[in-house]
């Protein structure tokens, strides 16, 4: 079913951007008046195909629609909690943290939290450095941190 998805997605943005090109084009042609037989009916039926594959990708993508929409009305009355994805304002409210504050909450060994760390390519100079710097700006690193720390927190295994 994803291999579905993704070719699905592709074959729309490909639609998308040949649409879009046939239509430049074939407008070029009827604004220079360089007629030819099926100038303005190719144009034509690019724009249909152009509007159909844009109604199919907002309908695949609404819930980006929402999202977004959702954000611009945060923004417009300044919500002070935002009210989008809660992935992102998990990442949020741990990015500020330095990363012995992390070991401080979670109660975590220090060596042991900096090795799982290294094990997955998150090297941490300082544990003063906040996440978001020693994740270099990267909100999967960032992420990846904080399920690590969770997981030696309540994970039965530690």
């Amino acid at each position: 079913m994803q291999k579905f998805s993704v070719i699905y997605k592709f074959s729309l943005t490909m639609l998308m951007l040949i649409s879009v090109s046939a239509i430049i084009l074939s407008g070029l042609f009827l604004y220079f008046g360089i007629n030819f037989p099926v100038a303005l009916s190719t144009h034509l039926i690019f724009a249909l195909l152009f509007i159909c594959s844009i109604v199919l990708h907002l309908i695949n993508r609404r819930s980006k629609l929402k999202k977004i929409h959702t954000q611009f009305f945060d923004w417009l009355y300044h919500s002070k909690y935002s009210s989008y994805c809660t992935l992102e304002r998990l990442i949020q409210t741990f990015e500020n943290l330095t990363v012995q504050q992390l070991i401080e909450e979670f109660q975590l060994s220090e060596p042991h939290f900096l090795d799982e760390l290294r094990q997955v390519r998150i090297q941490v100079l300082s544990t003063r450095q906040t996440l978001r710097q020693a994740c270099h700006n990267n909100d999967e690193k960032i992420f990846l941190c904080i399920d690590i720390a969770m997981r030696l927190k309540f994970s039965p295994n530690s």
